[in-house]
This record gives structure tokens, C-alpha cells and sequence, in this order.
């Protein structure tokens, strides 16, 4: 691991990463540091669905949806595929207060010179999704840009575009920084700059070396994906 950057990036979750990749995209020096594995913090109860309305005041509208087109792009500039999928949505509106909350949403989107958000007659909704038929709604709220997307792709791709591009990435740095007594520091630096892994398990058991040998499930295998 380099001593000396003219970038040091904290953190290996989205923020770290598209920040990586944005700087060595203009060919500036980047080091990030993860204490753990790249993306390990993001939750694994996210829904990973995105879409690009009801932001106040007018100009967090219009930088989400900016945002959310720069996806379209990214396609394109990483070197992963990251799912990014647009699927659209409707929500039914069961009352003139739904029907109105919408409308505003409508009228954000249009101001920043968008249309992001549509009022469906009933009729309209159920050609779109049939299941929606008969629920009792007056009329639905249809965001022809609503999509989908994985989390742990998009940061795995950020990261390895900025590797290509000259980044240093280095994982576990919390093992060599705190000086953790799970293993010898210059082991740990050698099996994370040659991408071997590690297998930590319990040595009271005088059985658990010949079954890690043995290829049995024992431990914890740690390896950068």
C-alpha cells in the first residue's frame, strides 16, 4: 500500500467508490481505504428501487433527476453491469387527497422540465397491470420512470473502473491498522495484495486444522470478490 496520494478516500460503500471513480477518471491519484470488504456496509434489506420525484425544494428535484439519468450513462463508462433496469410503477389513489398529493408531485417534475409523474384514469392503470382491476381506486399514479437496481453491482463496478484506471483499493485495513491478533501482519498484507484468502477458525479445537485441510466448513473465509 502506497504512503503517499493526492487522494485518500475513506470508506468503500457508494460514496467512496463513485468518488474514486470520478477522480481517476480525470487522472487524479486515488487511494481508498475500506476496513472491511467493498460495499460490506450497504444493507441487505434494501429494496434497490430508485425513481426520481417528489424532491423539495425545486432544485433537489431537478439534481435527482439528473442523477438519475447520469445511470443511463453509467451503463455505458463502467466496466459491470450493474441492473439497472427501468420498470416503471403505479400506486392506486383511493381519494381526492391521493389524486392531489399526486398532481403536486406532477407539477414538481414538469417545473424542472421533466415528466416523472402522470395521472392514470382507472382504465388506463388496469391496461398497464390487469391486477389492479376492481380494487376500488378512482385513479392511479403512474412514474414511467421508476426502476430498479443492485447496490452491491453498481459499487463493485465503480471500484473496479477505478482500479483499471489507476486507483489503489485497499480492504481490511482495519486488520493491519488496529494490529488485530488474528494473524501476522506481513500474512495479512500478503494474502490481501495477492488476493488470497483467509480462513480464520478456532485453534482450541486441536480437530479444526485437519478439517480446514480437509476442505470442511470451519471458520470464517475471508477473500475480496
Amino acid at each position: 500500500m502506497k504512503q503517499h496520494s493526492e487522494f485518500v478516500i475513506i470508506g468503500g460503500g457508494v460514496l467512496g467508490a463513485s468518488l474514486a471513480y470520478q477522480l481517476s477518471l480525470h487522472g487524479r491519484e486515488v487511494l481508498l481505504l475500506e476496513q472491511n470488504e467493498i460495499c460490506s456496509g450497504t444493507s441487505s434489506g434494501t429494496v434497490a428501487w430508485i425513481g426520481p420525484f417528489d424532491r423539495q425544494p425545486l432544485f433537489m428535484e431537478e439534481l435527482a433527476i439528473r442523477s438519475f439519468l447520469r445511470l443511463f450513462l453509467l451503463e455505458h463508462e463502467l466496466d459491470r453491469p450493474f441492473e439497472f433496469t427501468v420498470t416503471g410503477s403505479l400506486k392506486p389513489l383511493y381519494t381526492e387527497k391521493d389524486i392531489a398529493a399526486a398532481q403536486k408531485a406532477a407539477e414538481m417534475g414538469a417545473a424542472a422540465g421533466y415528466d416523472v409523474v402522470r395521472i392514470l384514469a382507472p382504465e388506463d392503470a388496469w391496461e398497464k397491470e390487469p391486477a389492479m382491476r376492481g380494487n376500488g381506486m378512482i385513479a392511479a399514479r403512474y412514474e414511467p420512470y421508476s426502476a430498479h437496481i443492485n447496490p452491491f453491482l453498481l459499487v463493485d463496478s465503480y471500484i473496479q473502473t477505478a482500479k483499471r484506471l489507476g486507483a489503489e483499493v485497499c480492504t481490511f485495513t482495519k486488520v493491519l491498522e488496529d494490529r488485530l491478533a488474528v494473524m501476522d501482519g506481513t500474512a495479512a498484507t500478503l494474502c490481501r495484495d495477492n488476493k488470497l484468502p483467509i480462513l480464520v477458525f478456532d485453534l482450541a479445537d486441536p480437530d479444526n486444522i485437519a478439517r480446514a485441510v480437509q476442505g470442511e466448513n470451519v471458520g470464517t473465509l475471508v477473500y475480496e470478490g
